[in-house]
């Protein structure tokens, strides 16, 4: 058997295993990037939800409820 031939098949194999492990961390920083982003918008939703209210209650004001006039 030719050296070669062997020392051929052993580089194909370390080469997969490196695309393996490669596809494997890209995927990985797939997965944790996609939950940084959901963590974000429920941060951004409670947030809106805290301040919304407030900001509509101080910029809102019904004349009805004011004070009727003197007599």
């Amino acid at each position: 058997m030719c050296p070669y031939s062997t020392l051929l098949a052993l580089t194909k194999t370390v080469v997969a295993n490196m695309f393996r492990k490669i596809i494997l961390i890209i995927f990985c920083f797939l997965l944790l990037s996609c939950q940084n982003k959901t963590e974000k918008l429920k941060f951004e939703k409670e947030v809106a939800y805290e301040i919304f209210p407030l900001l509509i209650k101080n910029l809102h004001s019904d004349i009805r409820l004011g004070n009727p006039p003197p007599p």
